[in-house]
């Protein structure tokens, strides 16, 4: 695949998933300023992980599986280098599939830190690894998708850079504010 080829993207088919986290994100946000003002900043911060955990969980649910149709039969892949060489071979829709299959799993990266502060790398990478794992093995069963070794390598990966995205800034802000606890732990 030549960086050329990458610029041809169009998101025009991803539209409508996009406008429904872009409304759920205005509702979502201004429930949590109402929240804010009842409570402090921890149990705020404490409601919009759990809050947003929650609804994005049901949201990847939607996509990957409830408004899925039955294929009529089942499939699986279990060679992970499949999508790579795909992607070497030219496949743009391959390398976006790729993109989606880790941004889905980011935001329990982020979330799951902020709700338990003292978790740890295994724990994220055991939590989103087993949720990425029911979702692959619910779409086998009900004929919605297929069974991929990949997107299991891809979600969890996604999850895992949440975790450090979610690290990074806890040490940023731990180093501003002069408190290293609640940092998470590798």
């Amino acid at each position: 695949m030549t960086p050329s080829s990458i610029a041809y993207w169009t998101f025009e088919e991803d539209i409508p998933y996009l406008a429904v986290i872009a409304v759920f994100a205005v509702f979502f946000v201004l429930a949590m300023i109402i929240e804010r003002k009842r409570s402090g900043w921890k149990k705020f911060r404490y409601a919009l992980a759990v809050a947003g955990l929650v609804a994005w969980i049901v949201l990847i649910l939607m996509l990957t599986i409830i408004y899925r149709r039955d294929n009529g039969y089942r499939t699986y892949n279990f060679d992970l280098l499949r999508t790579y060489k795909r992607i070497i071979n030219g496949s743009d829709r391959t390398f976006k599939d790729v993109g989606y299959n880790m941004l889905m799993l980011l935001p329990m990266g982020l979330f799951i830190p902020i709700i338990w502060d003292k978790v740890k790398f295994i724990h994220v990478l055991l939590i989103c690894g087993g949720f990425s794992m029911c979702i692959e093995i619910t779409q086998f069963i009900t004929c919605r998708g297929s069974l991929e070794l990949g997107d299991l390598l891809h979600n969890t990966m996604g999850a895992l850079i949440g975790y450090w995205i979610c690290a990074a800034v806890k040490r940023i802000v731990g180093r501003t504010q002069g408190s290293q606890d609640d940092l998470p732990t590798f």
